[in-house]
């Protein structure tokens, strides 16, 4: 992350499949650099 020092990073979670891709279409169009965040693993969340 010392690359993106004194850059705005966005996280973007809980985003539905079909919204994601148009929201990272635009945020590449920006020429804002995409950082997904691994998938949440349902069988490690213990109920």
């Amino acid at each position: 992350l010392q690359q993106y020092r004194g850059k705005f990073l966005i996280v973007i979670d809980n985003v539905r499949a079909h919204l994601a891709k148009k929201t990272r279409y635009k945020v590449e169009k920006l020429g804002i650099i995409w950082l997904p965040h691994p998938p949440i693993l349902t069988s490690a969340i213990v109920h």
